[in-house]
This record gives C-alpha cells, sequence and structure tokens, in this order.
C-alpha cells in the first residue's frame, strides 16, 4: 500500500507540473510574460530539474531585460544538462560501452568545465581506450580543481607524472572500493574471470598438506569475502580486516567471518598479539602497497610458529617494485624473497592468471609461506 501511495503522489506531482508548464506556454504565447514568468517559477520550485521550464524561463527573463535572472537561469540549465550528460556517461561505462561513454561526459564538461567528476569518469573511459596521455590530462585537470585530491595524485604517479609513493594512500584504496562494492564480484568473476581465491586454496592445500587440523585465519583485504567463503571450510576462526566500509558490509552479509575490522593491514596486524594467527590469506590485496617489509614484518610476528601465508603479487619486470598505470604495484620475483630472508620460507610458489584485464591475462605471483618452528 505505501509503494501504490507513493507511486500515486509522484503521478500527482508529474501531472500538476505538465499543467503548470502548459499555462505557462499559453501566457508566453499570449504575450503575457510576466504571468509566464511567474508560473515557470512555481513549477521549478516544486520540480528544480524541469529543462523546459528553465529554457522558457531563460527566454523570458532575457526578452525582459533581467540579465542578471536569465544568467542564473541559464547556469542552472547548463548544470541540469551537464548532469544528465554524467548520468548517461556513467551508465554507458557500466555496460562497457567506453567509446560511447566517453563523448557524454565530454559534453558534461562542455557544459561545466569544472564538474570534477565527469573529469575523472572521462579519464576512466580513456584509459579502457588506451589513451595515456588524455587521462593524465583528466587527472591532472581533477587536481588542479581540487589541490587536495589525493586520489588524482596517487594516479598522476601511476601514469609517470609525478614520483610514485611507496604504497596507495589509504584515502585513494577507501573510494576506490566504496564506489566498487555494489558491483565487485559481478565484474570480477564474471567479466574479468577472476579465480584468485581457488588458486590460493590450491596452494595452501598443497602447503599443509594431510593436515586435518582447522586453522585460525586471517583475510588481509577481505573485500566482499570471496577468499573467506573458500576458505571457511578450513577455519577454526576467520577474521577479516579491510579499508572499505562498503566492502566490509558485503562480507558481513555473508556471514562467514566471526570477525570484521576496518582497518589498514600493516597498523591493525602491529596492533595484535604475537603469534595469534595459524593462516593469514592475502589475496590480490598487497598489490596497493610497494614496500613490503612493513607488513611483512608485522604478519610474520602475527603469525604462530608454523603457520603459514597465502599471498598473490602482480609480476613485474623491473627489479623491486613498480607503480603501474592501473593504480595497483607489480613486483619482481625476487623482491619478495628478499623481504622475507629467514622469517619465513617459501613452501610453494608460482606464476599464475588469477583475472584478464583489457581481454589480457594479469599474470601473478603466488606463494605459500611458512613460518619456521623454534
Amino acid at each position: 500500500m505505501a509503494s501504490r501511495a507513493t507511486s500515486g503522489k509522484a503521478g500527482g506531482a508529474t501531472a500538476a507540473a505538465t499543467r503548470l508548464y502548459h499555462l505557462a506556454e499559453q501566457h508566453r504565447k499570449a504575450g503575457r510574460p510576466k504571468r509566464a514568468i511567474a508560473l515557470y517559477r512555481e513549477l521549478l520550485q516544486a520540480m528544480p530539474q524541469h529543462l523546459a521550464a528553465l529554457e522558457g524561463l531563460e527566454a523570458l527573463l532575457e526578452a525582459e531585460g533581467d540579465g542578471e535572472g536569465a544568467s542564473a537561469t541559464h547556469c542552472q540549465r547548463m548544470a541540469l544538462e551537464a548532469e544528465n550528460a554524467y548520468a548517461i556517461g556513467k551508465a554507458l561505462a557500466s555496460e562497457g560501452e567506453h567509446g560511447r561513454a566517453a563523448s557524454f561526459f565530454e559534453r558534461a564538461i562542455a557544459l561545466q568545465p569544472d564538474y570534477r567528476k565527469a573529469h575523472w569518469r572521462l579519464g576512466e573511459s580513456y584509459s579502457y581506450l588506451k589513451r595515456p596521455e588524455d587521462v593524465l590530462r583528466c587527472y591532472r585537470r581533477c587536481l588542479e580543481l581540487d589541490p587536495r585530491d589525493g586520489d588524482a595524485r596517487y594516479m598522476i604517479a601511476a601514469l609517470g607524472g609525478a614520483d610514485a609513493p611507496s604504497r596507495a594512500p589509504e584515502a585513494y584504496v577507501k573510494h576506490y572500493f566504496d564506489n566498487y562494492a555494489g558491483t565487485f564480484d559481478t565484474h570480477l568473476c564474471k567479466d574479468l574471470d577472476y579465480c584468485g581465491p581457488d588458486v590460493l586454496f590450491d596452494y595452501a592445500k598443497r602447503a599443509i598438506g594431510k593436515r586435518k587440523t582447522r586453522f585460525d585465519i586471517l583475510d588481509i583485504g577481505c573485500g566482499t569475502g570471496l577468499a573467506g567463503k573458500k576458505f571457511r571450510g578450513l577455519a577454526k576462526s576467520l577474521a577479516g580486516v579491510d579499508l572499505s566500509p562498503k566492502m566490509l558490509a558485503q562480507a558481513k552479509a555473508l556471514a562467514v567471518y566471526e570477525q570484521l575490522h576496518l582497518a589498514e593491514a600493516t597498523a591493525f596486524l602491529a596492533g595484535m598479539p604475537a603469534g595469534c594467527f595459524d593462516l593469514m590469506i592475502a589475496c590480490d590485496s598487497l598489490v596497493y602497497i610497494g614496500d613490503l617489509a612493513p607488513v611483512m614484518a608485522a604478519a610474520t610476528d602475527a603469525l604462530r610458529p608454523g603457520g603459514f601465508f597465502l599471498l598473490s603479487l602482480e609480476k613485474g619486470q623491473a627489479p623491486g617494485f613498480a607503480l603501474q598505470a592501473s593504480g595497483r604495484y607489480a613486483h619482481h620475483p625476487d623482491y619478495l624473497p628478499g623481504v622475507i630472508q629467514d622469517r619465513l620460507s617459501i613452501a610453494a610458489a608460482g606464476e599464475e592468471v588469477l583475472r584478464r584485464e583489457y581481454g589480457a591475462p594479469v599474470i601473478e605471483l603466488v606463494y605459500a609461506l611458512v613460518k619456521a618452528a623454534p
């Protein structure tokens, strides 16, 4: 009954707006501009996004010599048209129509040059269209519009326009995955052929062998819980930690974790008692950290002797680590063995394809590490 009542109110408001608009048009055509202006304003008070009413009001105010009012109405109309173009572009981008989406984002920017969200989305579309110079231009414009925009600053570095930091800013990771949470599982598993949890689980079984024990498990960068679902069967207890509240809300709905923590992984691990986990997994989450030494040291301390750490990293070609245009870090195969040294040993390692990106396979380094017993 409530939904019908709401629908009825919306329909009544639309009908009333239509009557007001036609009445205003009649007065305009009959040469009664002041009455038409009053009716347009009455309509816009109830329905500010009525584009035709804005156009009619702007024209009448201009004709009546009210330049200030006409200019304000023009700005309101341009902003509305820009919002409409942005919404269409966003919908097209979600369907993978990045070429068409870019044209609508460009239209939004032409109507409203300081429309930061349109510049950001246009940069994303250009990225799919493999136009890196245009991507960089868009992110630089975002930074011009808001010098405090850490997301833009980070992506400029990822594209080679500034020195790269040693890890992604926490705010960037939070914003990115909060925006991604609603479509994360569908996009990752169906569109990108993601199989990360399955691969890590196979490596875990290889490292653990035939032992039947259950583990106190920590899922680092647990996201929506894809890895948690896979590893639940091995768990005596299962905890997750992530920076994104919206991703954690998705994970909570699965009801597979005893505990979920909103925190940055290194700080969280450093605050935990020594030797509190038997098994840790970091499935595609450490790719937002370049310098892995702090997080690996904290993870080693939180791991019990004989415990396991399963993780994946994107494979890099250059020595050490490098920030990529995707905003993720790649690590050379020699990097992690040098970081863990004698604190952890490699029980199993290999190169695997965990997902595809832009239609091409992404090669990742997968490790099953074990902490030596004293």
